[in-house]
């Protein structure tokens, strides 16, 4: 019984499947996106986490890659090569052909005038044991218009697809940054940047405790200068901070750390401390680093609170 319900739905899949079938940009896409792989691409498809994601791979082909190329690659997916095989058939077998018994039809092809007596001896030696071989009759006519216009569908469509790949191209090409809160504990501070879904950057702040030596020293001086003025305070520090190159020195940067400045005031109490990587050392003695793109924040940070250093006063007198 099994068996005969299989061979029944397949007969049904195999009846309902169309090779060529029209897909628009948004199909061809959304299989993209199903079908990629961990580390099909190497590193293309990883986000600034290193974990995977098709959008990110997207973005970064888009961004590395000229339209052609970006449009050639995204119509693999298309499975363009039907487009290839039916203007073949209709210009070599340019006949449809039916297995015609007792006025019903009992399959059909297509084929053309030059292959018709070869095509007429296989159909009779297939059919030989049926009861009504005898009676069986192979009916011709020109391909009907429908099979010439599939053709021109899938040519429109593919046509449609390339607009739209430019459209996405052109769009992916751009920076669309937003700023996302991560994970929140009371030592523990995220805040990501994502564009389009992808964690393309962002930076992690944590909470010093400089009652236990060596945990921070590098800029001690700083902070007792602030300290000075403004009284004791909680402090934290930016032990992680990444953003991809293109959404440096576009303000990402900045935006980021003044959200952390604005999560750091809301905690209380006042004032809060914020110093750079570079002020810890670790319990071998080494010192974090803060890089040169992160140092050029900073500096603007410095001038916006009051500061010492790579150390800012958030919530001091005089902010």
């Amino acid at each position: 019984m099994q068996d005969a319900v299989t061979r029944v739905a397949s007969r049904y899949l195999a009846a309902k499947h169309d090779p060529y079938a029209v897909r628009d940009a948004q199909h061809v896409l959304d299989t993209h996106l199903y079908t990629m792989r961990v580390n099909d691409d190497d590193d293309l498809n990883l986000d600034v986490r290193r974990e995977p994601s098709q959008v990110a791979a997207l973005m970064k082909r888009a961004r590395a890659w000229t339209l052609p190329e970006f449009v050639e690659y995204m119509e693999k997916w298309a499975f363009n090569d039907t487009i290839g095989e039916l203007r073949r058939s209709l210009e070599a077998e340019p006949l449809e052909y039916r297995i015609v018994v007792r006025g019903k039809t009992k399959g059909k092809g297509n084929t053309s005038e030059r292959d018709l007596p070869r095509l007429r001896e296989v159909i009779a030696d297939q059919y030989k044991y049926e009861k009504w071989a005898d009676e069986l009759e192979i009916v011709t006519r020109p391909r009907p218009k429908s099979d010439w216009k599939k053709l021109d569908a899938l040519l429109a469509a593919k046509a449609e697809r390339e607009r739209a790949w430019g459209d996405l191209y052109a769009d992916l090409r751009i920076p669309r940054p937003t700023l996302e809160e991560g994970m929140m504990t009371s030592r523990v501070i995220e805040i990501r940047v994502m564009d389009r879904g992808v964690h393309v950057g962002g930076i992690q702040l944590g909470k010093v405790d400089h009652t236990t030596a060596p945990t921070f020293v590098g800029c001690e001086e700083d902070l007792r200068t602030l300290v000075a003025e403004y009284g004791d305070g909680d402090v934290w520090a930016v032990p992680k901070s990444t953003l991809w190159p293109e959404y440096r020195g576009k303000g990402t940067g900045m935006a980021l750390y003044l959200r952390a400045v604005e999560i750091l005031r809301s905690k209380g109490p006042l004032p809060v401390y914020l110093e750079a990587h570079h002020c810890l050392r670790n319990e071998n003695g080494v010192f974090g680093l803060t890089s040169d793109d992160a140092l050029r924040v900073w500096k603007k940070l410095a001038l916006r609170f009051p500061s010492s250093g790579t150390v800012i006063a958030i919530g001091g007198v005089s902010e």
